[in-house]
């Protein structure tokens, strides 16, 4: 979902709304909701009237923190309030990387290489989790 804006696409417009919606669904707080709509109002305006094929470096960096804090929601917070400073930014880091990662990925290739890429990448630690816990 955080990918697919971030080229000039058919169905780019759909994404943006759904990108929102799926900040709503989400639950996220009233800061990330909002800085959600704003950019993906500011990527339709350059899209629609501006014509561009591509994001502009800056918005791309907001996608990529805005896929940070969605995925803070994977966990939960009175457990990460007790964790140190390192362990808290050592927990995210795996995030920001693959955030980089599949952001650069996307910008040269099809949407859906990026959704196989974090698909497998999922999978891996999933994988490791299942089989770390027998």
């Amino acid at each position: 979902m955080f990918r697919y804006p971030l080229v000039r696409e058919r169905y780019v417009y759909l994404s943006l709304v759904l990108f929102i919606l799926d900040a709503v669904i989400s639950q996220v707080s009233l800061y990330i909701l909002l800085l959600t709509i704003a950019i993906s109002i500011y990527s339709f305006v350059l899209y629609f009237f501006y014509r561009k094929k591509k994001l502009p470096p800056y918005v791309i960096l907001v996608y990529i923190i805005l896929f940070v804090v969605f995925h803070i929601s994977n966990y939960n917070i009175d457990e990460i309030k007790q964790l140190s400073l390192l362990a808290t930014f050592l927990l995210f880091v795996p995030q920001l990387v693959l955030g980089i990662i599949l952001t650069y990925i996307r910008m040269y290739e099809k949407y859906s290489t990026v959704v196989i890429y974090h698909a497998s990448y999922n999978l891996i630690f999933l994988s490791l989790a299942l089989f770390s816990s027998t």
